[in-house]
């Protein structure tokens, strides 16, 4: 299941990135979409949950669709994933290292 946390924090990278890309200002993206500038900075910072009317203004004025977002929230679940993965794997060396070293 797709956490909402993941969902919104894509959605914020990929207006960013494709603000930038098409050199808008915060500022003339809410205008576009009649929306506070705020609102543009809190999308980006992925603390404003997104109303479909919204999206689909940010996304036909920046360019992306919702695949965008949805690859970019898989991409964060197998970072998630990986680091689970990893911190798991350090504590198993860990536990294994340090109870080499303990007096027999």
């Amino acid at each position: 299941m797709i956490q909402n946390e993941l969902i919104y924090k894509a959605l914020g990278e990929i207006v960013k990135e494709f603000r930038n890309i098409m050199d808008y200002s915060q500022d003339d993206l809410a205008k576009r979409c009649n929306i506070g500038r705020a609102s543009i900075a809190n999308i980006e910072s992925g603390k404003f949950n997104v109303d479909f009317h919204i999206f689909i203004c940010l996304s036909n004025e920046l360019g992306f669709n919702v695949s965008d977002v949805i690859a970019r929230v898989r991409k964060f679940q197998l970072y998630k994933e990986l680091e689970v993965v990893n911190i798991s794997s350090l504590a198993d060396v860990y536990k294994k290292h340090s109870s080499d070293k303990e007096p027999k």
